[in-house]
């Protein structure tokens, strides 16, 4: 008697609470307190970014455990200072007011530019979109340059350019688009959904007859019999086999040449083994012939190698 013993293991899931936190808030002209749209507002040492629009306002939503009290909050946008404080100032800052102010700075440009060599090369900022709403990850890229950008959660992105630059804008599954920069106004870009259609596809096949085996019930589909079948050819037998334990030996896998159950060689007449060739302790089996339709439970060596068709 077997005795199964199944043995389950409980699995306890715990869940820790994560709290979203939003931030809407506004950049302003410190002196007229007018809107600064396109500011770039983001956190210095996480993949945490927005722009602001054109009414100033931007939103700003993460994962708490994704921010520290000593993360920097950075706010910056052309020609004003930037505005640069750590998180732990900046949720003190938010208790008392959502608007943000940038002073001018006339005396230096607070973009790096360290990879644009032309004096009059400025930020070029827009919008991507659909008529399904703003796209996020579109590529933006000023024509043979090395210059990129991509576009915000709402569309919105900002790119160093100068007159006469072709930009280029394209998405995954929408037409490419190209724009020629007249001037540095900011540029709305609609792209459209891509139509290709794809060619006809005919497949054709055939029916495999070769993978059909003879056995003693007929020819029957490899595939389709449950069991392991392998045939051998008249041209596989070698000239030089003189019974048909030599054309079996070692031809076959799992089938083996002995005189008793334990495959031991003692001079006796040879008998062949299929895969253990036992049906109990006490009882062998051995492999039963079918030859022409004749039924032999002992090896038929009366048979003439070169005259077998298949095995």
């Amino acid at each position: 008697m077997r005795i199964f013993v199944v043995v389950f293991f409980l699995i306890s899931n715990f869940i820790f609470a994560q709290y979203q936190i939003t931030i809407d808030a506004y950049v302003l002209d410190y002196e007229t307190r007018e809107p600064i749209s396109f500011s770039e507002i983001t956190f210095t040492e996480n993949n945490i970014a927005a722009l602001s629009d054109k009414e100033g306002k931007f939103k700003l939503t993460y994962s708490e455990d994704l921010i520290n009290d000593q993360d920097v909050f950075l706010i910056k946008a052309n020609g004003y200072k930037s505005l640069q404080v750590t998180a732990g100032q900046l949720y003190k800052f938010l208790r008392n007011t959502n608007k943000f102010y940038l002073k001018n700075d006339h005396s230096s440009n607070n973009w790096d530019s360290e990879f644009y060599q032309d004096d009059d090369t400025e930020f070029l900022f827009g919008k991507v979109f659909s008529v399904s709403g703003p796209i996020q990850g579109a590529t933006i890229r000023i024509k043979n340059t090395l210059i990129e950008s991509k576009s915000d959660f709402e569309g919105y992105f900002s790119i160093k350019a100068k007159l006469n630059d072709i930009l280029t804008v394209n998405y995954l599954g929408m037409d490419e688009k190209q724009i020629f920069v007249e001037d540095l106004d900011d540029v709305y870009v609609l792209l459209k959904t891509s139509a290709e259609i794809l060619d006809e596809v005919v497949l054709n096949s055939t029916k495999n007859n070769d993978n059909k085996v003879d056995t003693g019930y007929g020819k029957k589909n490899k595939d389709a019999m449950g069991f392991s079948a392998s045939t051998l050819t008249a041209k596989d037998i070698s000239p030089a086999a003189i019974t048909i334990i030599d054309v079996i030996k070692g031809k076959f896998a799992g089938v083996q040449v002995g005189s008793n159950q334990d495959m031991s060689s003692t001079g006796n007449k040879q008998t062949i083994y299929v895969r253990g060739g036992s049906l109990s302790i006490n009882n062998s089996a051995s492999a039963i012939f079918d030859v022409d339709g004749m039924i032999y439970t002992e090896t038929p060596d009366f048979l003439d190698p070169q005259q077998i068709e298949s095995i």
